[in-house]
């Protein structure tokens, strides 16, 4: 696994010439010479993951004045696995570790199911794994979830878009604002010729999906997006043999020229126009990162943290971008673009919305990033005013008073109320409410409902099966009950009542099993 990370990338676990998944970490800083070009690398170790991990999804983000660095899935020698690992890059010289220890620690999200050799993007703050692995073979599912302001990474959604069918081993990429999927294998390890394409929505959601023509079957490549086209190069054959032609091109249309270069998908990045890759693997002798600069590629996408959604009143927006470029962001109804250095930090004092683009010396752009916001009062507290059951599929509504005890009518009456819900396993629901008179229960108050994931201070709400998110829905909302599939947390529920008096009225609520 590959990983820039400002001036500095990082080889993340793999395996060693026997064969065996290692934990070995390795880092090496991005120098550039006179003329804005990587010098050669010199390598040295960090701090090692917790356990060995190969085929995982690995990247890094800013996050206060230094950043994380993540590693999401993969095999352990035994399968794939659920885990998320995560740890700090100091900033003074990248090194990795919390503490005195240098030690990783494990986010209390997992993944939804385990998986590896899946493909895996960050668009506007969410992180998108796309096919790969499970215990049980190749999977045709892509699956995101938030990447916190404080760090954190939240919970995991599956998309009602799916890849064709199964495949493991792909490339992705993000391209004019699509998600782009190519290659990879089946289960049966028949590699496939497929592009597949999705436009991406707010909140992650995935939507036309197209699928074309790849100029050849390839397994494992490398696919970038480079200014106004692809790149697609690398990986293995039908036939399981290297690569070496690089393709560059949109949706169907491609051209070629035979190179030698020799890389091993679906893990690279770039600095200073130049590609960072793996090379292909060798019978014998430690993994090789190479460095080709021919293409002479445009910056990279920037990772702002966080991305589009709800966030808090000031939260500060955090990027590091690569070395040899200069970061231009717009603020909403500005028409002065400013410019930063490579690190750039922007609070949000509120509703508003960001365009940013990295530039390179020779005047390259990246693609551009959209960030829209919205901010919220919440505290990094609330009060909650109970607990809500979990019901056997077909029952019926409870009643709720909008009071500072949801299940007592003689409590202090409030404007809003929070109650929590505790899912102890991953479960579908259908989620209902009502202001009416339901099930021989009288309701009385005009509603508005809000479900979040986790603590409410992070200002993420829950996404349903649709994809849309479980935000500010009226009693009146038509189109019940919202189906949700929920992982094992607590999640809130925010109840606040419409009418202005008197307070304290009751309504009709119920998640039920399906």
């Amino acid at each position: 696994m590959i990983v820039r990370y400002g001036s500095y990338i990082y080889s993340i676990g793999g395996k060693d010439s026997s064969g065996d998944i290692v934990p070995a970490v390795k880092m090496a800083r991005i120098n550039l010479d006179g003329s804005g070009q990587p010098q050669a690398l010199v390598w040295s170790e960090t701090a090692p993951l917790p356990e060995g991990r190969a085929f995982g999804a690995a990247f890094a983000a800013a996050y206060a004045t230094s950043g994380l660095m993540y590693v999401l899935g993969g095999d352990d020698g035994s399968g794939p696995t659920s885990t998320v690992f995560y740890t700090s890059i100091n900033a003074t010289d990248g090194t990795l570790g919390f503490g005195t220890e240098r030690r990783w620690e494990q986010n209390t999200i997992s993944l939804d199911s385990s998986r590896s050799h899946a493909a895996w993007e960050i668009n506007d703050g969410r992180i998108f794994l796309i096919g790969g692995k499970n215990p049980w073979g190749a999977v045709d599912s892509i699956v995101h979830a938030r990447l916190y302001a404080d760090g954190g990474i939240g919970q995991w959604y599956t998309s009602p878009q799916k890849l064709p069918s199964a495949r493991y081993g792909a490339a992705s990429t993000i391209y004019n604002g699509s998600l782009w999927v190519a290659g990879g294998a089946s289960a049966s390890n028949v590699v496939k010729n497929e592009l597949v394409s999705f436009t991406i929505g707010s909140n992650g959601l995935l939507s036309n999906r197209v699928v074309a023509t790849l100029p050849k079957a390839l397994y494992s490549p490398l696919l970038l997006s480079d200014d106004d086209s692809m790149l697609l190069c690398g990986g293995y054959d039908a036939q399981f043999t290297s690569s070496q032609t690089v393709y560059r091109g949109q949706g169907s249309t491609w051209s070629g020229q035979s190179t030698s270069l020799d890389a091993e998908g679906p893990s690279s990045s770039r600095a200073a126009g130049t590609l960072f890759y793996l090379k292909k693997a060798q019978a014998e002798g430690p993994a090789e990162i190479c460095q080709e600069s021919s293409f002479a590629l445009a910056p990279d996408r920037i990772n702002v943290v966080p991305g589009s959604g709800m966030v808090y009143t000031g939260c500060p927006i955090r990027l590091k971008a690569e070395p040899g470029v200069t970061v231009h962001y717009r603020p909403d109804g500005s028409t002065v673009s400013i410019a930063d250095s490579v690190w750039s930090a922007y609070n949000i004092p509120s509703a508003t919305t960001l365009s940013l683009c990295a530039f390179s010396s020779g005047g390259l752009a990246s693609p551009q990033a959209h960030m829209a916001y919205r901010t919220s009062t919440l505290g990094w507290f609330v009060s909650v005013s109970g607990d809500l059951p979990i019901k056997a599929s077909g029952a019926g509504l409870d009643t709720v008073y909008l009071r500072d005890d949801i299940y007592t009518a003689t409590s202090v009456p409030v404007a809003e109320v929070w109650c929590c819900l505790t899912v102890l396993r991953r479960e579908r629901f259908a989620f209902s409410f009502a202001d009416s008179a339901v099930g021989g229960s009288g309701y009385t108050a005009r509603a508005k409902l809000s479900l979040f994931e986790v603590e409410p201070s992070r200002n993420t709400e829950v996404l349903d099966d649709s994809g849309a998110p479980v935000l500010d829905y009226t009693t009146g909302t038509t189109g019940q009950p919202f189906l949700l599939t929920l992982n094992p947390d607590s999640y809130y529920l925010r109840i606040e009542d419409l009418a202005a008096t008197p307070a304290g009225q009751t309504i009709g609520v119920a998640f039920t099993r399906r």
